[in-house]
């Protein structure tokens, strides 16, 4: 946050002595495996803390030049948020999150499964009435969204278990088409027309197993580098050599193997930390 702080673009302008040039966004993604029974279930959460520029009047803010051209990107990221809000308080179908980058980066914060809250900064200055007001109307336009929030849990072991078994369905559903030829189905139908609806459902079951395998190929993906990162820290627990270290810097005073390779992009690659008294390869 710090080093976003530092890069973060301010200027002076005439309403403003240190004037935000752009949005500020933090986003922190948490993740909590929890293990019961042998069965892994994983929590999930984002967290997004926003600080948006506010909107400005040009003839207000004395703004020229690359001033000028800043406050005309805030206001438009801020009119493409504004959109989404209405979109979503009217429960339009079609909502424009891909119109700006801000929008696109708080679609979760905004109309899926969060709890937002916006803090509205105002000014009781008389002569900034106008951008009070508009202010005012626009966190009553984010009050009237309504999202519900919902624990985002997710058993691996369930997971694979639901693919398993949806393969399986696909798979007799697959026989049973190819057996009885869609004559029981459809035997009303024209020869020609029977077939390519058999070829429209064996094509559309293909491409769900496939896109079921691939998930499956995922998950155990996942599994196996769960357990390889356990036996990892159960070898750096025993103090066994292990290559969890990708460079010695880290522990400039202890002694470790390297590789070589042909290809320089390779050499050193992998380390054996040598951390204790006798080591047996």
């Amino acid at each position: 946050m710090e080093q976003g702080t530092a890069n973060r673009t301010m200027a002076a302008t005439n309403m403003n002595a240190s004037s935000s040039r752009a949005h500020t966004l933090v986003c922190i993604s948490f993740d909590q495996l929890i293990t019961r029974d042998g069965c892994t279930t994983r929590l999930s959460s984002n967290i997004n803390f926003v600080d948006l520029a506010g909107s400005e009047r040009a003839d207000s803010t004395g703004s020229t030049g690359d001033r000028l051209k800043e406050g005309a990107n805030i206001n438009r990221s801020l009119s493409a948020l504004g959109n989404v809000i209405s979109a979503l308080v009217e429960n339009k179908k079609v909502v424009p999150y891909r119109d700006s980058v801000l929008t696109k980066l708080l679609q979760n914060a905004l109309g899926g499964n969060s709890k937002t809250v916006m803090i509205a900064a105002l000014s009781p200055a008389d002569i900034n009435y106008m951008e009070t007001l508009s202010t005012l109307r626009y966190a009553d336009r984010v009050k009237q969204i309504k999202t519900k929030a919902v624990v985002n849990d997710r058993s691996q072991d369930s997971m694979i278990k639901e693919l398993l078994a949806e393969n399986a369905r696909l798979k007799q559903q697959l026989l049973e088409i190819t057996n009885q030829s869609g004559v029981a189905s459809a035997p009303g139908l024209p020869q020609e027309e029977r077939t390519k609806t058999e070829e429209g459902i064996r094509t559309e079951i293909m491409a769900q197993l496939e896109n079921n395998t691939e998930l499956l190929e995922i998950q155990d993906q996942k599994a196996f580098l769960k357990k390889l990162e356990e036996a990892r820290k159960e070898a750096s627990n025993m103090k066994l050599p292990s290559t969890i270290s990708r460079s010695p810097k880290s522990s400039p005073n202890c002694p470790y193997l390297s590789n070589l390779n042909e290809d320089p992009q390779l050499s050193g690659v992998i380390i054996y930390s040598l951390d204790a008294d006798k080591v047996c390869l």
